[in-house]
């Protein structure tokens, strides 16, 4: 009997052993289980946090664009809305001569039948002028470039409704100077062109004036001597 006694005893003990170690695994799976969930549960977190971020980053980005866009038509809306008038007079006057000289342009040349002439290389330097020099200190700078370029393209245009005014015989004076018509293209294209081209790389590089303001001179005064 006490074999028996035996055998049955190991039996059961195995069979204990058996199923603990049954147990033991699924008590590691239900902990990895919950550990993977835990995991995924931060990873869900972390995403929505995340999105949630990027959603008040965007609202911010928005809010601040809105608010760049006020303070840029607050301080820049009279030189808007004065090249309205400007432009219109200048283009009016290029339709009603254009008949006087070829519509489509040369590249280089005479100011009269030219897209670009030496003159431009004046209004490029003059924008240099304007970029580097005439920028006030007390904004930032992006608010420098919202003040500059918006000024920087008035000026522009009021140049050249000023030169065809000259050109037109308003001041007699000087008129000898001024004694020349210039191309639609040359006024509407690229004198604004060059002059705005300049004032951005004048606030860029803001020494240049220090390389454009004697150039500038010279090209003026043998301009005057030779006119």
């Amino acid at each position: 009997m006490e074999p028996k006694k035996g055998i049955k005893q190991k039996l059961h003990e195995k069979k204990v052993k058996l199923q603990e170690k049954v147990q033991d695994k699924k008590q590691r799976v239900q902990e990895k289980k919950v550990e993977v969930s835990a995991k995924m549960n931060e990873k869900r977190e972390a995403v929505r946090e995340k999105i949630k971020e990027k959603k008040i980053i965007a609202k911010e980005q928005i809010h601040e664009k809105v608010q760049e866009t006020k303070w840029f038509w607050q301080h820049n809306y009279f030189l808007i809305l004065s090249l309205i008038p400007l432009l219109a007079i200048m283009i009016v006057s290029e339709i009603s001569s254009i008949h006087r000289t070829a519509v489509i342009p040369n590249f280089f040349g005479d100011q009269k039948t030219s897209l670009f002439d030496l003159w431009s290389i004046q209004h490029f330097l003059a924008g240099v002028l304007i970029g580097s020099l005439l920028i006030t200190p007390k904004y930032e700078r992006t608010k420098k470039w919202h003040i500059m370029l918006p000024l920087t393209i008035f000026l522009a245009f009021a140049w050249e409704a000023v030169e065809l005014y000259l050109e037109s015989g308003g001041i007699e004076a000087v008129q000898s100077f001024w004694n020349q018509r210039e191309h639609w293209s040359n006024r509407l294209v690229s004198d604004p062109i060059m002059v705005i081209g300049g004032g951005v790389l004048g606030y860029i590089i803001h020494d240049s004036w220090k390389i454009a303001i004697i150039p500038s001179i010279i090209w003026l005064l043998i301009k005057a001597v030779l006119t």
